[in-house]
């Protein structure tokens, strides 16, 4: 017999999924990655120089294109 366990995907669905053999765990929804520190210093920047007004957000990705000329 297979060894299966539930796993809740992110529609909120179970579906069977087999142990994972690399984490030594049943997966879960519920792992997350956690960001590396320079991942973390790179967000901290951005939330300041969007504070600061150096920097500020697009409604699309076509609107960004457009500003940097792409």
């Amino acid at each position: 017999m297979e060894d299966l366990s539930l796993c809740l995907s992110k529609d909120g669905t179970l579906k069977k999924q087999a142990p994972s053999v690399k984490e030594q765990h049943i997966p879960s929804a519920l792992d997350v990655e956690v960001p590396n520190a320079e991942t973390i210093a790179a967000m901290e920047e951005i939330e300041e120089m969007i504070k600061s007004g150096k920097s500020h957000g697009y409604e699309s990705v076509d609107d960004m294109f457009k500003e940097l000329g792409i």
